[in-house]
């Protein structure tokens, strides 16, 4: 009888034994997978952070361009006024050289 409970107490500790060892592998693989996962978001969050810099980057890049590209258009603008003027100017003196000429021509 002793042998009997012996025998059956070594089961149900073997039993125990044997369900502990199962959950603690669940366990195992649910921190293995916990921490595949926080790689994985940690490798995301550095992806999506280069992404960022790169962006911000080529950003400053295009405002640089722009900031160009108004500096020429109002330059040109610049040259172009000063050519109109230039040529008002010059109409302005053949218009009066043309009078000249016609009261030179009229004496």
């Amino acid at each position: 009888e002793v042998q009997e409970s012996v025998t059956a107490a070594l089961e149900i500790a073997r039993a125990e034994n044997e369900r502990q060892t199962a959950v603690i592998r669940h366990l195992q693989t649910q921190q293995a997978n916990a921490s595949d996962e926080r790689l994985k978001a940690e490798q995301q969050r550095n992806d999506l952070e280069r992404e960022r810099r790169q962006l911000e980057q080529k950003l400053q890049a295009l405002q640089a361009d722009v900031a160009l590209q108004q500096h020429t258009y109002c330059s040109t603008r610049e040259r172009m006024q000063a050519i109109v003027d230039d040529r008002d100017v010059s109409q302005r003196q053949v218009a009066l050289h043309a009078g000249e000429l016609k009261r030179l021509q009229a004496e």
